[in-house]
């Protein structure tokens, strides 16, 4: 995206998905002890997506990352 504006506004989007939904990765991880994992999410796609559609995608990729964990 040109303008940071934009830019900003999708970092804003994807951090809040990850702030409302990150206890879906939690929820698995309090019961044992393992290392801490870090995770980055890239942003592909050539439009500015809503933030219902990246919440689902952010709902999604933490179920399948606590899943395989």
């Amino acid at each position: 995206f040109k303008r940071a504006v934009q830019r900003n506004l999708l970092r804003r989007r994807i951090r809040e998905a990850y702030r409302l939904n990150k206890a879906l990765l939690r929820s698995d991880e309090q019961n044992t002890t393992s290392s801490p994992a870090y995770i980055a999410f890239l942003y592909v796609a050539k439009q500015e997506a809503r933030f219902d559609e990246i919440e689902k995608g952010m709902k999604l990729a933490l179920q399948k990352i606590s899943a395989g964990a």
